[in-house]
């Protein structure tokens, strides 16, 4: 197969199931944004997937009530750590209230979050720059809504802006120095890992949750079969994430067959995070129709 690079549709479907809204670390869209977006391009299907956690989905029941024609998935976006490192699985289906084991779980990532911008803390006071916890709290304020520091309290930092405080401040000169940098720190102050698959997924799928690995193209090594049948296994898949803004479109038909093959779902979505992402790409990805009508029959066997 030749990378071509990726692509997007000229036309939106109906539907999207990977946008991520401000109750991530790393996204600045609030819910009732992606609402409108959604009525205004005429999307029937989305699912909010924010990282690590459901905090978003008090505000998600209370906004869809204004929008009856959208089919809102209760969702979130995992990131496990596997026998290959760390990947993202996007999780669908969650009951409207939570049952006590999966709120564990996300209590469990939400101390990872906190954990893990301390230790960017730590790591830069180690290394010898000006970084204090005051600073660390105003960078998150500089973007975050306020509400959602009493829900999951202060998290890591969006890149971006952290690249920029960064290059700001001259703890880097360039901006690809960043990755040499976090090298350094951790060589101080250790990052956590993510949790572990085994810990949290048979927990998220007791709940009802159907499991989706998302944008794989580096996790299967482009079309490594060998390693596709690993996470399949070690993850207990129930689908791929077959079309997404990362994965060359020549690797979407291949994914989708090795679905067919294997009695999987295939899902698509843009993972938009921004206002100009929204605007670009909500709902333009090159995923068929029926991938969210087999993924709608599923959830409604599995609640009947």
């Amino acid at each position: 197969m030749n990378n071509t690079g990726p692509t997007l549709s000229e036309n939106r479907t109906t539907y999207d199931l990977h946008i991520h809204s401000h109750w991530s670390y790393d996204a600045t869209l609030s819910v009732a944004e992606i609402f409108e977006k959604a009525s205004a391009y005429n999307l029937k299907t989305i699912a909010i997937t924010d990282h690590h956690h459901l905090d978003s989905l008090t505000e998600i029941n209370m906004i869809s009530k204004q929008y009856p024609e959208i089919n809102c998935i209760p969702s979130a976006e995992f990131t496990v750590t596997t026998s290959i490192g760390s990947v993202d699985l996007l999780c669908y289906g969650f009951p409207k209230e939570l049952d006590n084991d999966t709120k564990k779980i996300v209590d469990k990532y939400h101390l990872w979050q906190q954990e893990t911008g301390m230790a960017t803390v730590r790591g830069l006071q180690a290394l010898g720059f000006k970084y204090t916890d005051d600073d660390w709290h105003n960078l998150l304020k500089s973007y975050r809504p306020q509400k959602v520091f009493p829900v999951q309290g202060y998290t890591h930092v969006m890149g971006r802006v952290e690249r920029e405080y960064f290059l700001k401040n001259s703890f880097i000169q360039e901006e690809k120095e960043r990755g040499e940098l976090y090298e350094k720190m951790n060589e101080k102050i250790k990052r956590p890992l993510y949790p572990r698959v085994e810990e949290v997924i048979p927990t998220l799928k007791q709940a009802g949750a159907l499991v989706v690995i998302a944008h794989p193209f580096g996790y299967f090594n482009k079309n490594d079969l060998k390693r596709m049948d690993r996470l399949k296994a070690e993850c207990d898949l129930d689908g791929i994430e077959c079309a997404h803004p990362s994965i060359p479109p020549e690797f979407t038909p291949f994914y989708r067959e090795y679905c067919k093959r294997n009695n999987l779902l295939s899902t698509a979505g843009t993972d938009c995070h921004i206002a100009t992402l929204l605007e670009a790409r909500f709902g333009r990805h090159i995923g068929s129709e029926d991938w969210c009508k087999e993924l709608l029959e599923k959830l409604n066997h599995k609640n009947c």
